[in-house]
């Protein structure tokens, strides 16, 4: 089933090849080129001249990608991100609205003890070393420090060192 093509094939090729030979001789004789060898070599320069082109186009766009990726991509994810953000901050707030700043904190009796009195050293009512909002049970006495003895130096006479 494929010999008739792989015979088709090689009988193509052949006559290819005895055709450009016997051209080259002609163009060897004569000393003018055929039209067949002329076909060939502008075919080539125009197959360079694509190939050029399609390297030229390579280059540029790995450039623009490169570009893109290391310079603009970044940027455009921040951008992105920024944007994700508010919208997620916004959505959060509209659930459950700003919790700072809230009613719920600012009742007087909704407040522990501890909060009230940061706020009055805050406003400058109390000091900072104020330890009244503190538990007398959560205290503990510093231990007593011990003191150390003196160091005391004695001179040595010249008879006390060994030679």
């Amino acid at each position: 089933m494929f010999f008739p093509i792989f015979l088709g094939i090689f009988a193509i090729s052949g006559i290819t090849l005895i055709i450009l030979t016997l051209a080259k001789r002609f163009e060897l004789r004569k000393k003018r080129a055929t039209f067949i060898l002329k076909a060939i070599s502008i075919g080539d320069e125009r197959a360079k001249e694509l190939q050029h082109k399609m390297l030229n186009l390579y280059a540029e766009g790995k450039d623009r990608i490169v570009f893109f990726v290391k310079k603009e991509l970044p940027l455009k994810l921040k951008k992105f991100v920024g944007i994700v953000v508010s919208y997620l901050k916004a959505r959060w707030e509209s659930y459950f609205g700003n919790i700072r700043n809230s009613h719920l904190i600012r009742k007087e009796e909704g407040i522990s003890e501890f909060f009230k009195n940061i706020s009055e050293i805050e406003k400058g009512n109390g000091e900072i070393h104020d330890l009244g909002f503190i538990a007398e049970d959560s205290i503990t006495p510093e231990p007593p420090k011990k003191e150390r003895r003196k160091r005391t130096y004695k001179r040595r006479k010249k008879d006390d060192i060994l030679v």
